[in-house]
């Protein structure tokens, strides 16, 4: 598929594979907090080069207040991961976009408000720890952690720094959920929930 692939109302499926016009980029005020304010444009790092990233890229380029910015793949001593995270970004994210060669590259990366964490769920914890301690805003792929302690403590973590943390679950502010509660209610037509 196009690079740019996005929605539109054009052609059989509702995409386009030209990239939406973009306004010029508000000046970043007051560092990696700033999104929590609403202040300029929430700039996201890609932790990772997992194929689920591509579907938020794809929102993020979408979205008039969000941009990517950095993507990094991790370093497990591979000669060919700055060449992976630079083709990675080049096919889904936008021209100008950072390949760093490691995730702490990225953590470091002053110009990354939001880091988006795709990775396997076993290493979520860490990433979110260390996310938190460099003053990043937090979304975590799904399942967050591989247990209730670690999430709490990812929470904590983001909450002890001043950040945002929010799992990705995106079903939880679709229109669906909500008709899916009042199927459930109903019951007569349900039936008893136990």
């Amino acid at each position: 598929p196009p690079r740019w692939l996005r929605r539109s109302g054009g052609g059989p499926l509702g995409l386009r594979a030209d990239p939406p016009a973009r306004k010029a980029p508000a000046a970043a005020a007051g560092g990696p907090r700033a999104m929590a304010t609403g202040a300029g444009e929430a700039r996201w790092g890609v932790l990772g080069c997992a194929d689920i990233a591509r579907k938020l890229c794809v929102s993020v380029q979408e979205a008039e207040s969000a941009r990517i910015v950095a993507v990094a793949s991790r370093d497990a001593g591979r000669e060919d991961k700055d060449k992976k995270a630079r083709a990675w970004a080049d096919a889904n994210a936008p021209p100008g976009t950072v390949a760093h060669e490691t995730y702490e590259a990225l953590l470091g990366d002053d110009t990354v408000q939001v880091v988006y964490i795709p990775l396997p769920t076993a290493m979520r914890k860490q990433w979110v720890l260390k996310a938190a301690a460099a003053g990043k805003h937090v979304l975590c792929e799904k399942p967050v952690a591989i247990d209730l302690q670690d999430a709490q403590e990812m929470v904590e973590a983001c909450r002890a720094s001043g950040v945002q943390f929010m799992d990705n679950t995106m079903f939880m502010h679709h229109g669906r959920l909500e008709e899916m509660r009042k199927a459930i209610s109903d019951r007569e037509g349900f039936g008893r929930v136990k």
